[in-house]
């Protein structure tokens, strides 16, 4: 999972600060979010293809889910999905909503594996923590600093979901070695 998580982190990170640097040259709409994705997509494949090997692991990790209740499935699929299903409705709410989908995810995730399979992965708990608790900083510095900017406050929930992976993926690794 630490690998998993540092991927994520870079793809995330990198994808965003390539996006920040384009942003002063007024490109048509759909550029930004299409170099984003490709950003992102080429650089998590690259590292998933390098780390492939330590990535297995997390193949059985995922197959234990499908043992879960149904009652543990539907939870965990809202607790993802229910933040991001809210997006159409607030959708000035977007960056804020995507943290909270991400840290309630990943709490949830956490401890469904703990209950059901007696996994633990106190990364990915961490990554849950981190990502609600940034919800606050984000409204802070898109309100305060960036004066409330459409533009830039996807950008910085992004960079602030990306270092909650990072650390996630830091933390797994050293509490597994």
């Amino acid at each position: 999972m630490g690998i998993l998580f540092l991927i994520i982190f870079a793809a995330i990170t990198s994808a965003t600060i390539l996006d920040w640097t384009i942003l002063p040259y007024n490109l048509p709409p759909y550029a930004s979010p299409t170099i984003w994705w490709l950003t992102f997509v080429i650089i998590s494949t690259t590292l998933a293809i390098h780390f492939r090997l330590a990535l297995l692991p997390l193949r059985n990790r995922m197959k234990t889910s499908l043992s879960w209740p149904m009652s543990a499935k539907l939870v965990n699929g809202l607790c993802w999905a229910g933040p991001f299903a809210l997006i159409p409705v607030f959708q000035s709410m977007y960056p804020y909503l995507v943290l909270l989908g991400i840290g309630a995810g990943n709490i949830c995730t956490y401890n469904l594996l703990m209950k059901y399979s007696h996994l633990s992965n106190k990364g990915q708990y961490l990554v849950g923590i981190l990502s609600i608790s940034f919800i606050p900083l984000a409204l802070i510095v898109n309100y305060t600093i960036f004066q409330n900017s459409l533009e830039l406050a996807p950008l910085v929930s992004r960079l602030l979901i990306g270092i909650a992976y990072g650390v996630g993926g830091l933390c797994t690794l050293l509490f597994n070695h």
